[in-house]
């Protein structure tokens, strides 16, 4: 296996194994700037294939390879409040969607997006995949005193960040790596194609009650990464822009 896997993916230290839209790009070439760091969003997003001698190696087989040559690895996720990371993801991939969008009506746009996307995108969370595949339970609570949880298991470590905390993971990567880390963005959205329509969609949006009362309430990790107080704060925050409303 040793011999297989390609010189780039060995030496890495930090994994960021991060959904989509939630600042993976940002914490990658930022911590890029430290530590050897691979970017990977799934299991199914990662394989090295050798077809001479009809084997795939996964994502996992090379975390363990690594973890054979560094003393500690880590492997960094990120959450984000599931409705702005819904939108944020449905404007990533808008031109699949309607290539025409910008001769659009943002309404239609609006439209679109409560009754195909809003209920079934964006609800994976990668770090519970690899949590499970090393034995461990996912997270069932978040340290709201210190921004980030951490669990170990041998010399891996699984950290979760909140991308609600980004303007503060410049102090809180610092304190886990116990080094000065400078925060680099990336992948912004203000830096797109799409940066007025997006604007301009976020200020206008609207949300179904049937997600707000229905779909939210049941949705664990929203109750975990966000306290009782954030949780009340955000309901009522939609609560005034239902569709109903419109």
């Amino acid at each position: 296996m040793d011999k297989l896997i390609d010189e780039k993916f060995k030496n890495i230290q930090i994994f960021i194994y991060c959904g989509g839209k939630c600042a993976s790009n940002t914490l990658h070439i930022t911590l890029n700037k430290y530590f050897n760091t691979l970017h990977n969003h799934n299991a199914n997003h990662f394989y090295i294939d050798y077809p001479n001698v009809n084997k795939k190696y996964s994502i996992f087989d090379v975390i363990n390879y690594n973890a054979k040559i560094y003393k500690d690895i880590y492997i960094i996720d990120s959450y984000r409040t599931p409705i702005e990371r819904k939108i944020a993801s449905f404007f990533n991939n808008i031109h699949l969607h309607f290539p025409n969008y910008k001769y659009m009506k943002v309404s239609d746009l609006i439209h679109y997006f409560n009754n195909k996307y809003i209920n079934y995108s964006e609800e994976y969370h990668p770090l519970d995949e690899v949590m499970n595949y090393y034995g461990l339970n996912p997270f069932d609570h978040f340290d709201f005193d210190k921004k980030y949880n951490i669990i170990s298991k041998d010399n891996i470590h699984f950290i979760k960040l909140r991308f609600n905390d980004i303007n503060i993971w410049d102090k809180i990567l610092s304190e886990i790596f116990k080094i000065n880390i400078q925060i680099i963005s990336d992948n912004l959205s203000k830096n797109k194609e799409y940066t007025y329509v997006y604007k301009k969609f976020k200020n206008d949006c609207y949300i179904s009650n049937n997600y707000l009362n229905n779909l939210l309430p049941n949705d664990k990790h929203f109750k975990i990464y966000n306290t009782e107080e954030e949780q009340i704060e955000y309901y009522n925050k939609w609560k005034k822009r239902l569709l109903s409303k419109k």
